[in-house]
């Protein structure tokens, strides 16, 4: 018998003003995706599914997450840190 065990959280960081939704399996992330804003409905509506982009980005800087005690601050933090790289990018090419 296989058994998969699939878990979504959705958390709301106030000091970021942001919902996260995180996906696991098992103990491991395997979706990530956020909106901005504190409309949980409009989150549920259009921001409840894995951004693959940032999960990927996710597994690059992963190597800090794991390491300490509040995942949730960590996502929070590789969120601003995609968040920025996106902004440059559209800026400055």
């Amino acid at each position: 018998m296989i058994k998969i065990i699939k878990k979504i959280e959705h958390i709301f960081v106030s000091e970021s003003d942001r919902w996260i939704y995180i996906e696991r399996k098992g103990t491991n992330i395997k979706g990530l995706n956020y909106m901005q804003g504190d409309d949980y409905d409009e989150f549920l509506k259009s921001w409840n599914k894995p951004n693959e982009a940032l999960t990927e980005f996710f597994y690059t800087q992963n190597n800090l997450a794991y390491y300490n005690k509040n995942i949730y601050k960590e996502i929070d933090d590789i969120i601003w840190t995609y968040v920025d790289a996106i902004r440059f990018y559209e800026e400055f090419g």
